[in-house]
């Protein structure tokens, strides 16, 4: 990724030489001119954003992750017209307000800063360069980000879950009479009934299903890059394996073989097309099977993604038990406080009092 970088003021000073995994290169005392020292900054900071795209995409495994985060950082080098190594506070602060006045959500707003500030914090905490002396020093001494305000937001403002009649008009749309409908059919059935994340399960491999005492369990990687196995209800895996028998690919399956993927070639014919035979589903690829499902049913379903299964099941569970803990395990959330958001986000404020009040007062 590169960076709309201008000229800087000119100086004549020692300039540290790059310390980047394990390449040591020092040069002494010697003193860069001005041209010198951009060049060097420059490239030193462009293998710092790759690295630290890098850990995000090693961290999440996600590329769509890395994509995002990538298009934060170049929107505000684009808007701040600075160096890296120049940015100040003001320069983030006057980022905020042009996307405030252009109409962009709080919500969309903090993201693109918390993308910012976590690339500072990378360069001051986790990448290095030697100096002339041969001391190891952080690239970044200070985070621009990190001091500037950010509205209170709820994250889970705007989602959205399903009733149960909408939830089983989908299922019953879904056509069972052709493969790519058993395929799909499989890949709603496993996000509705085991809540995961898209990547959690459009990334789910034949060997990480495992059978014990007779029962299922899959191995799924959450946030954080932590493991876990959790049982695979039995809808979800019988709808699984008769997928893949109208496939002709359940006697074949390896343990490293993605059971989701796309049934033909078309990707490697046509333009756009993000489905590769035997590679994992897109997250975009999976967003619109939920669409184009929901559509079928003849929902809104402009405001249905993958996303809205897990919604749909955190609720419905919750609706049964009532049972906060028990829904903090079953989201995979690492705080309790995440999911008691996740729950007032989602119920509506009922009035128990209004009828004594209007006693007290009378009719008006």
């Amino acid at each position: 990724m590169r960076m709309g970088l201008q000229p800087m003021v000119a100086t004549r000073a020692p300039v540290p030489m790059l310390d980047w995994r394990g390449g040591r290169e020092i040069v002494g005392e010697r003193r860069f001119d001005q041209r010198e020292r951009e060049e060097l900054l420059r490239g030193w900071w462009e293998a710092a954003v790759m690295a630290w795209l890098d850990s995000k995409q090693a961290k999440t495994g996600s590329l769509h992750t890395r994509r995002a985060y990538e298009t934060d950082v170049r929107l505000f080098f684009e808007f701040c017209q600075a160096q890296p190594w120049q940015v100040g506070g003001a320069h983030v602060v006057r980022w905020q307000q042009e996307q405030r006045e252009r109409g962009l959500s709080e919500k969309t707003i903090n993201r693109r800063i918390a993308s910012l500030s976590s690339l500072f914090d990378f360069c001051c905490y986790k990448f290095t360069v030697t100096d002339p002396a041969g001391h190891e020093i952080s690239l970044a001494t200070t985070n621009p980000a990190r001091r500037v305000d950010r509205a209170a937001v709820n994250p889970y403002e705007n989602a959205e879950h399903l009733s149960i009649e909408e939830l089983r008009a989908m299922f019953r749309c879904i056509p069972r009479d052709s493969v790519v409908g058993l395929r799909d059919r499989a890949l709603v059935l496993t996000y509705f009934y085991t809540g995961r994340r898209s990547t959690e399960i459009r990334t789910l491999r034949w060997g990480e299903i495992t059978e014990e005492d007779g029962r299922r369990f899959y191995r799924w990687t959450g946030k954080g890059n932590k493991p876990r196995t959790d049982e695979l209800p039995l809808p979800a895996y019988n709808a699984i394996v008769e997928y893949l028998e109208a496939a002709g690919r359940l006697e074949g399956m390896g343990e490293n073989d993605f059971i989701f993927t796309a049934l033909s070639d078309v990707a490697t014919r046509l333009p756009g097309v993000d489905a590769m035979p035997d590679e994992a589903l897109s997250s975009s690829f999976v967003n619109r099977v939920v669409k184009k499902c929901a559509r079928r049913a003849g929902l809104q379903w402009r405001r249905i993604h993958t996303h809205t299964l897990r919604h749909t099941a955190a609720m419905l569970r919750y609706d049964l038990r009532k049972d906060i803990r028990e829904l903090q395990d079953f989201l995979g959330h690492a705080s309790m406080s995440t999911t008691q958001i996740y729950l007032t986000s989602k119920q509506k404020r009922t009035d128990t009092l209004w009828a004594e009040v209007e006693a007290l007062i009378g009719a008006v």
